[in-house]
């Protein structure tokens, strides 16, 4: 049955003589067993019931107060709900559920306030899940729940809902809720607070004599203070709507910026090298979008820097290219002739600079125009994992493109397929590519993290070989790092592309009056030891991608890692 007030008080305090008490281990693994079951099929009074025999004989568990918490709410109890809510908070919750964070926790004890008929305590309380850095306000204004609140002072400020009547004060308000979000989600505010402030309240001051596209890279370049590789616009809405781009989509190699996708009816352009922008040589322009991109390490440039590149609207606001829809490239042909083109822009995604891994599906990538084989590594991109037997090299390749679950098959059953692979061909070595593995959760890379280091036949010196490049990053940074903090792994490739601890989460939220999306990071990710201070992993074996590798469908990492015999297993140790 449903708990009520009066008995909840009087079942939370009999919690105190829980822990004197010897456990009687089999009926509270059943009662806990019982208690996740009727929550998964949401059997609410039978869950709240559950949940206070658990937390009665285990009180210091906040995630069993969580659920406690839930269950009640579900059940129309809304006062026990702010009760347990309150235990859990000041336990912690780990558990992979939104309240895992204070703020979280805040804003369902304003909910239940509001049901419970008590304005002035809910607005309490989602001042305090603001303060605490709720990740996204506009949950606030458009939760059902909270709708007799809409009305009140408090709850429009806590919203950030502001009148603007001209454009200038609409950008206006953008920029001071911009500080507000930089304040309450960053991190390292506290580190560059004055200068972020500053550099906004120059926009406010300008606004009037700045178009929409240069105020949007004013405020990329102010992203750029917080040391955040994941603080970014997303341009899809807003006043650059539809990212108007290239056909083309260009990688950093040492021999200058290549073309290595095109749009349909641009292959032409395919392995030429472009040396100039109407004009301007792109060494010059490469300079003037670093100050935009947001970056965990420098070398991050090498990834992000020919992505910007493509958006000519924002090259056209910093006034280093002449129109904001076309533009005049200087190319050089791998036949060594060069040509001035004009190319116009097309609305549609940016594919990353490792382009042919990353671009939409209609284009052809430079390796695909090739007479020569694909090699291993440039195939399966579609994939978000995948391996492959090697038997002449005594060899499993395992391409890891992105750490989200497929349906039919998760990262969990993929690891514990491979490692089936693995023992039934007697494997020896293993390859875990991450160069295109732009992230996703790292939470779900565990188990194959996990099951590469309980593996002894490759979980040794010079058996296992991780390939890292630019755009490694996110959580594929933290499956490298963790792979290199407990595995005996030889890293090949480029460096990553992010730090072994960087500040890192995708939490967008909408500027009230442009649209505009801005992503912020409030996470501090320490997957390495606290005195970690590298600014990526360097590979052991540094093998960049050049142009003419690229020309002849070669992979120089794995190349590299063909190339390794048994006498320098032994060295490794002393080499990482």
């Amino acid at each position: 049955m449903t708990a009520t007030a009066s008995n909840t008080a009087a079942g939370d305090t009999a919690t105190a003589t829980a822990t004197t008490q010897a456990i009687d281990v089999a009926a509270f693994i059943r009662i806990l067993n019982h208690a996740e079951r009727a929550s998964a099929d949401e059997d609410w009074p039978l869950a709240a019931e559950l949940w206070e025999q658990t937390v009665a004989r285990n009180p210091l568990c906040g995630a069993y107060w969580d659920s406690l918490a839930k269950a009640r709410s579900s059940a129309g109890d809304h006062r026990g709900a702010i009760h347990a809510y309150t235990e859990a908070a000041k336990l912690g919750v780990w558990a992979e559920t939104e309240t895992m964070f204070p703020a979280e926790i805040a804003f369902q004890i304003a909910v239940c306030h509001v049901r419970l008929g008590e304005p002035a305590e809910a607005l309490t309380a989602l001042t305090r899940a603001k303060d605490l850095g709720l990740r996204d306000r506009s949950r606030i204004r458009g939760h059902e729940a909270l709708a007799p609140l809409r009305d009140h002072p408090t709850f429009r400020e806590i919203c950030g809902i502001t009148e603007a009547a001209s454009r200038e004060q609409r950008w206006q308000q953008d920029l001071r809720f911009l500080i507000q979000e930089a304040a309450r989600h960053s991190p390292i505010w506290h580190e560059c607070a004055e200068q972020f402030t500053a550099g906004a309240e120059d926009l406010i001051r300008t606004a009037a004599d700045l178009t929409d596209v240069q105020l949007v890279a004013g405020i990329q370049r102010l992203l750029c203070l917080l040391k955040d590789g994941h603080a970014r616009i997303t341009f899809t809405t807003g006043p650059l709507e539809g990212d108007r781009t290239l056909p083309i989509a260009f990688t950093d190699f040492p021999e200058g910026l290549a073309v290595t996708a095109a749009a349909p009816g641009h292959e032409h352009l395919l392995g030429a090298v472009v040396t100039a922008f109407d004009g301007r040589p792109v060494g010059e322009l490469a300079a003037a979008v670093e100050p935009l991109v947001c970056r965990d390490n420098d070398y991050f440039l090498k990834s992000d820097v020919p992505r910007w590149l493509r958006r000519i609207p924002i090259l056209h606001a910093l006034g280093i290219v002449r129109r904001p829809d076309a533009v005049t490239l200087t190319v050089e042909r791998p036949d060594g002739t060069t040509a001035d083109l004009d190319l116009k822009t097309l609305p549609g995604p940016s594919p990353r600079p490792h382009a042919w891994a990353r671009r939409p599906e209609e284009w052809t990538a430079l390796s695909e125009s090739l007479d020569t084989p694909l090699p291993l590594a440039f195939q399966g991109f579609g994939r978000s994992y995948w391996f492959e037997h090697l038997p002449d090299h005594d060899l499993i390749y395992l391409q890891f493109n992105s750490i989200k679950d497929d349906p039919g098959e998760t990262i969990a059953e993929f690891a514990d397929r491979l490692l089936a692979d693995i023992a039934a061909h007697d494997v020896q070595r293993l390859v875990v590519d991450l160069r295109w593995n732009g992230g996703g959760d790292t939470l779900l890379a565990e188990r194959l993290v996990q099951r590469i280091i309980g593996c002894e036949r490759v979980n040794r010196p010079g058996h296992l070989f991780v390939v890292t490049g630019r755009d490694t990053f996110s959580a594929a940074q933290n499956t490298a790092t963790l792979l290199g903090r407990h595995a005996d792994t030889v890293f090949v490739g480029e460096p990553s592309g992010s730090r072994p601890n960087f500040i890192g989460e995708t939490i967008p939220f909408r500027l009230p009056h442009s649209g505009l999306e801005v992503n912020i990071a409030d996470l501090s990710w320490q997957t390495s030891y606290p005195f970690d201070h590298r600014t990526w992993i360097p590979p052991l074996l540094l093998t960049p991608p050049t142009l003419a590798s690229a020309l002849a469908n070669r992979d120089p990492a794995m190349e590299a890692i063909l190339a390794w015999t048994d006498e320098l297993d032994g060295l490794t140790g002393r080499l990482r």
